[in-house]
C-alpha cells in the first residue's frame, strides 16, 4: 500500500488502518469483525468508498486476518443491495451479479455468541485506535 510521502527522504507516516491492523496482528489478533456497510461499499459504494473498502479487504488478506460477521450479515447486505436498486443507484439487472459477488466475499459468519463477542471487543479496540 503506497504511503503518502510529500517530503523525499523523510519516512511517510503509516496509514492509520494499516498501523492498527498490523499492531493487532502483532498482539495476536487473527480475525476482525466486518459489517454489511463495508461490504456494500465494496460492491456499490462511491468510488472513494469502494477504494477504501478494497484497501481494507486487501490489507486483511495480506495480513492473514480472517473477516468474520454476525449471522445476519448476508441479510443486511442483500437489503442494502435491494435499497440501492430501489433508489435507482444500481440497475435492477445488476442485482444477480451483485448477489454472486456478495456470496464470494471472504467473510465467515459467526454463530457462536462468545466468539462473536470476543471479535466485537477486538473490533472496538481497532476502531478506537482509528478514532472511528
Amino acid at each position: 500500500m503506497p504511503a503518502n510521502n510529500p517530503t523525499p527522504g523523510v519516512p511517510a507516516a503509516p496509514n492509520p488502518l494499516e498501523a492498527a491492523l498490523t499492531g493487532a496482528v502483532a498482539s495476536g489478533v487473527i480475525e476482525v469483525v466486518t459489517d454489511a456497510n463495508l461490504a456494500a461499499d465494496l460492491l456499490i459504494g462511491t468510488p472513494e468508498r469502494r477504494a477504501r473498502a478494497r484497501r481494507f479487504f486487501a490489507l486483511c488478506a495480506r495480513l492473514n486476518i480472517a473477516l468474520v460477521a454476525p449471522i445476519l450479515f448476508g441479510v443486511e447486505l442483500d437489503s442494502a443491495l435491494r435499497r440501492a436498486v430501489m433508489r435507482r443507484q444500481v440497475p435492477a439487472g445488476h442485482l444477480p451479479a451483485l448477489h454472486q459477488d456478495a456470496d464470494r466475499l471472504p467473510v465467515s459468519l459467526v454463530t457462536d455468541a462468545a466468539a462473536l463477542d470476543a471479535a466485537r471487543q477486538r473490533a472496538r479496540v481497532i476502531a478506537g485506535e482509528l478514532a472511528q
